[in-house]
């Protein structure tokens, strides 16, 4: 039997969605990590049923799961144990965010606060009374300071730090950016 995607929904609106499933989504909603214990609970898989697929006992497999919470479990142990609940494994490298940021941590968070810091040492650039000149001057500033050797090698920068982005990307990039930089301000001044 077919059922109409008003049907499906109606259903899913009105199903008893077990508790580990609906935790399990939001955290991933969240962008928190789903570990092995949460996919399974979720999964409503038992202990007994992964062991059996793992071809292990239920004590290995409990072990497993301890061992992924200490960061002692392989990642082709977790790539299995992954598979049997149809999940697939995403490790990944991310910024960790700063106490003064309300938004996720970026890469360019930290280049930023260097790139201000340096062009705080040319106040007389910065005095426009104009909102968009004095915008458009530190982004000037910006862009010497990624240039420059000196900043470069003060921070650690690589030689090719400098590759312009797009002028769509940049449009994004700044009303976020002049929200940072307020923020930095009011902290530097506290």
């Amino acid at each position: 039997m077919i059922f109409s995607d008003t049907v499906i929904q109606h259903a899913l609106f009105h199903w008893d969605l077990p508790r580990e499933t609906f935790r399990a989504d939001k955290r991933l909603e969240t962008n928190k990590p789903v570990t092995l214990r949460n996919a399974r609970e979720a999964s409503l898989r038992s202990v007994a049923f992964m062991a059996a697929k793992l071809q292990m006992s239920s004590q290995a497999y409990c072990k497993l799961e301890a061992n992924e919470m200490s960061g002692a479990i392989t990642l082709a142990s977790l790539r299995k144990a992954a598979e049997v609940l149809g999940c697939e494994v995403v490790c990944s490298v991310r910024p960790k965010p700063c106490e003064s940021q309300n938004h996720g941590a970026r890469f360019q968070d930290p280049i930023w606060q260097a790139c201000l810091e340096y062009a705080e040492k040319y106040p007389a650039q910065l005095r426009n009374p104009h909102e968009s000149w004095r915008g458009r001057a530190l982004g000037a500033l910006v862009s010497d300071a990624l240039k420059s050797v000196r900043c470069r090698r003060a921070n650690g920068w690589m030689r090719e730090a400098f590759t312009p982005v797009e002028f769509s990307e940049r449009i994004d990039n700044a009303r976020s950016a002049v929200k940072r930089l307020d923020r930095l301000r009011r902290s530097r001044d506290r």
